[in-house]
């Protein structure tokens, strides 16, 4: 995803082409943009709901959760970090549903990214984020 987003990129600006291996932004923002898509997929009448400023259905597996959308429209977990100190994504970490390919490839990522480590530390990884 980050390739192809460098890509679109070089194509709008050929003057400012950007080459090599891809930078810690790039790979944030093609992680974000995932993200977002997977959470419109499967929580889109809750994000139009937030959208809207509407209360979210009694139904709906977000209601306890008091989700937000940040600046980046991706959803979020609301709550009672918000007043502390704590970086965003430990305050407010990001919503994925956790039956899709894409969370199973980000687990799969996260475990090789720090070493294979056990279960229980790659979970522990992963929520500093999810």
């Amino acid at each position: 995803m980050a390739w192809c987003m460098r890509f679109k990129e070089n194509a709008r600006n050929p003057l400012k082409r950007t080459t090599g291996n891809l930078t810690v932004p790039e790979l944030s923002a093609a992680l974000i943009c995932l993200v977002r898509s997977v959470e419109f997929v499967y929580f889109s009448k809750d994000i139009q709901c937030i959208m809207k400023g509407e209360i979210l259905s009694n139904s709906s597996k977000l209601l306890n959760l008091s989700p937000f959308l940040d600046e980046k429209n991706v959803l979020r977990v609301g709550g009672r970090l918000q007043h502390s100190e704590l970086p965003l994504n430990h305050k407010h970490p990001m919503l994925i549903f956790n039956n899709c390919n894409i969370c199973d490839l980000i687990i799969d990522d996260y475990h090789v990214f720090y070493l294979h480590t056990g279960v229980e530390a790659t979970l522990a990884n992963l929520r500093t984020q999810f």
